[in-house]
């Protein structure tokens, strides 16, 4: 059994007389969270839709995951239904993947629940970029697909949903398009898509493991916050222009991220962390 929830084996796609991506190929591996990056007009969106068998590339062959759960950038603002009545077509279409505990919990957590009767038309931006994770990650999938998923959100919705990202790749995978550079203590995976088509594969944990020590930059005023469950994790703890540097094991990061997550604590950078 391959342990890639996503291959692409040289890959091309071109479109209206223009190729878009070149015999790419690159791998995404299981019970990760992979950033799909590259700039505008690099083939970052064609490579979305391709690996969620949106399209069909012109040669080349991707192997993926059979069950794919997708929260596409733009989520239909014209859908004159309520959010009630697209949640209970959600239900009917994934009758045997819906998950009710998971949707009931979403439902809190993004404060839906006023607008449940409210047409998706007359919604903010908002309320629907909202609708549209929920309907991607309230279904039992192996992959989850999410471009631009933080998208008009508000902070305290960004932190759950990251929160729950970080718990979802034990036993699934997860791809995503983001802006956000806080996104970047995240990801496990990188995919580096430049403007000739072209893809750079790199794991983060490779870089990561490297590395003894991490030093993790949060402001000083975040410091009442934490909690005697961290400080077990603090090797050495510095203060510097009113930002507090927390320099702390390699195998202790993501466990002190998920909590800095949970407490809506701004993370302003994580960087590597070398005695002189």
């Amino acid at each position: 059994m391959s342990s890639y929830a996503v291959e692409f084996q040289h890959v091309s796609k071109r479109l209206n007389h223009q190729d878009i991506l070149n015999h790419v190929s690159f791998k995404i591996p299981k019970h990760s969270i992979t950033l799909i990056e590259g700039k505008n007009g690099s083939g970052k969106s064609i490579t979305i839709k391709l690996l969620c068998k949106l399209i069909k590339p012109n040669q080349g062959h991707i192997i993926s995951t059979k069950s794919i759960s997708y929260a596409p950038e733009h989520f239909p603002d014209t859908l004159n239904i309520s959010i009630k009545d697209y949640f209970k077509y959600i239900k009917q279409v994934n009758s045997t993947a819906f998950q009710q505990a998971m949707f009931d919990l979403f439902i809190s957590q993004l404060q839906i629940q006023p607008f449940l009767n409210t047409k998706l038309k007359d919604c903010s931006l908002g309320t629907r970029q909202k609708v549209n994770l929920i309907q991607c990650l309230v279904v039992n999938k192996d992959l989850y697909v999410l471009d631009e998923p933080f998208n008009a959100l508000d902070k305290k919705s960004v932190a759950f949903i990251k929160r729950y990202l970080l718990q979802l790749k034990d036993k699934h995978t997860v791809i995503l398009t983001c802006h956000d550079q806080d996104v970047q203590q995240l990801i496990s995976h990188k995919v580096l898509i430049n403007n000739e088509g072209l893809i750079e594969d790199t794991s983060i944990n490779t870089l990561r493991s490297q590395v003894t020590y991490k030093n993790v930059i949060i402001n000083f005023n975040n410091i009442k916050l934490l909690n005697n469950d961290l400080i077990d994790m603090w090797h050495q703890i510095e203060i510097c222009d009113y930002e507090l540097h927390i320099v702390i094991k390699r195998d202790d990061l993501n466990r002190l991220l998920v909590t800095l997550i949970h407490y809506d604590i701004e993370i302003k950078e994580v960087g590597d962390y070398n005695y002189d």
